[in-house]
């Protein structure tokens, strides 16, 4: 066990560094929203979320002070965000085949297409 003067040691950071981060927090919502109104379509996504990551990133390492605690939570914290992400992604990959399985024959959408283009040629 951990003894008790390595949890009573504070954390304190100096004023300036968290105006820093809260700067670079306001910055990064302002280009947030701006990409949403830019209307980039599919990349506007992939930039949302990598600003959200980059924030996300910021708030756990800065504010939570994940950055001077023990390997062990910071690796709990990495996994948890891992696991979201393979689940999300899971998720994600079975919402976008959804609408191609017909269900009253068993089969694909495309499959049914292609063969129904090829009795028309004929």
């Amino acid at each position: 066990m951990e003894s008790q003067s390595e949890h009573a040691e504070q954390h304190i950071a100096p004023l300036r560094m968290y105006l820093i981060i809260f700067g670079a927090l306001l910055f990064l919502t302002y280009i947030t929203v701006q990409v949403s109104v830019w209307n980039l379509g599919t990349v506007g996504l992939a930039v949302a979320l990598v600003v959200a990551a980059i924030k996300a990133f910021l708030v756990a390492s800065y504010f939570m002070h994940l950055k001077d605690d023990t390997w062990f939570n910071i690796m709990l914290f990495v996994g948890s965000i891992v696991f979201m992400i393979l689940f999300f992604g899971l998720t994600l990959l079975d919402l976008g085949t959804r609408g191609r399985l017909n269900i009253e024959e068993g089969t694909f959408y495309y499959q049914q297409e292609k063969a129904w283009s090829e009795k028309q040629k004929e």
